[in-house]
């Protein structure tokens, strides 16, 4: 899953592709898992719960689109390896977040699903025959190719950490 041969990908993923600067997306993926272990594990109650202005996800929220939009993506990935022909729909991810019930969570929760939704992403990826990497679909109306949405799910993660970073306060 080498950036060299990402194939084809709709606009929207281009600001998460430019900020990713690994060259695989697998050995991406593998490498953000103790890296955002130790950050979720710094992560206090209290920070969970803290959005940065009103109307805004708090952190909690935040994470659980992380992990919607992973899902998402992984299902994606997975109709693309298997040849589906059917365009995938999009979501709306704030229809998510308003549904998520966040306030259900709680840190220790939130963080062991986290982790174990990144640990199936990285097992999915693995589990694909190199060869359907080129594969691509249609999802959300746009032509994507597997490799991209690899990538696309460690840049969204990347571009929420900058967020977490600069308008949350969270280093």
């Amino acid at each position: 899953m080498n950036k060299s041969n990402i194939g084809v990908y709709p606009p929207y993923f281009e600001h998460y592709l430019s900020i990713t600067k690994e060259e695989n997306a697998l050995v991406g993926l593998s490498n953000s898992l103790p890296n955002m272990t130790a950050y979720l594990n710094a992560l206090t109650a209290e920070q969970l719960d803290f959005a940065y202005a009103p109307g805004k996800w708090t952190i909690m929220e935040l994470l659980l689109h992380l992990m919607d939009s992973e899902r998402i993506f992984c299902y994606r990935a997975l109709s693309i390896a298997r040849g589906e022909k059917q365009a995938m729909i999009g979501f709306d991810e704030n229809e998510y977040a308003a549904n998520a019930n966040a306030g259900r969570y709680q840190r220790e929760t939130i963080i062991r699903d986290y982790l174990l939704v990144r640990q199936n992403t990285i097992a999915l990826f693995e589990s694909f025959d190199p060869s359907v990497y080129s594969n691509a679909g249609i999802a959300n109306g746009n032509p994507v190719s597997l490799t991209a949405i690899g990538f696309a799910i460690l840049g969204h993660e990347q571009h929420h950490i900058q967020v977490l970073k600069e308008r949350y306060g969270i280093e």
